[in-house]
């Protein structure tokens, strides 16, 4: 049993570490679009993460770009 909840908490990292890689790649996408100002980089930005994690997830995610983990 304790075996099993190791493995089902190392599944559930592995799912967060990639959907923050995919999020990073997109983000970092929309930063080298030249076609977009800086705002609306910004807000394309914002709706990735929103639409990428729920609430508590985009919280820390924010939390994680201010201080340059991301």
């Amino acid at each position: 049993e304790a075996a099993q909840r190791l493995a089902q908490a190392d599944a559930e990292q592995a799912a967060w570490d990639a959907r923050v890689r995919a999020y990073v790649q997109a983000r970092d996408a929309l930063r080298a679009d030249v076609r977009l100002d800086g705002a609306g980089r910004d807000r394309a930005i914002t709706q990735l993460r929103e639409r990428s994690f729920d609430a508590a997830e985009q919280r820390r995610v924010a939390s994680l770009e201010a201080i340059g983990q991301l």
